[in-house]
C-alpha cells in the first residue's frame, strides 16, 4: 500500500501538478490494482487531458471496503508515475502522485 495525493477532476497537466503538491491535499492510502506502461506520447496525451474519455479506465478504481482507494499506475520511462482512480468512470476522475 502507498500514500497518494490526488487532484480531483484535473483538466490539465497544470491542475494535476498543483493538486498533487505536498500540502495541497490529504494523502490517501492506495492499492495499485494494475500497472500500465505508456509511451511518452501516450503519457503526455493523458496528462494534457486527464478528463478525456478512455475506454481502458471504465469500471476500474474506487474504494475498497476498508476505505482504501484502488488505482491504476501509469508508468513511462523517465517520467513520474501517475496514479489514476477513475472510480468506475472512463476518465481520470482522480489523478495523483505518490508521497
Amino acid at each position: 500500500m502507498i500514500n497518494v495525493i490526488y487532484a480531483r477532476k484535473p483538466a490539465s497537466r497544470a491542475e494535476v501538478e498543483s493538486g498533487t503538491r505536498p500540502g495541497a491535499g490529504v494523502p490517501r492510502p492506495t492499492i495499485v490494482t494494475e500497472e500500465l506502461a505508456l509511451s511518452a506520447i501516450e503519457y503526455d496525451s493523458f496528462l494534457s487531458s486527464p478528463l478525456g474519455r478512455r475506454s481502458w479506465l471504465k469500471g476500474r478504481g474506487g474504494w475498497d471496503k476498508n476505505g482504501v482507494r484502488r488505482a491504476i499506475a501509469l508508468k513511462c520511462p523517465g517520467r513520474i508515475t501517475l496514479y489514476v482512480d477513475p472510480s468506475g468512470y472512463d476518465y481520470g476522475r482522480y489523478v495523483g502522485v505518490k508521497v
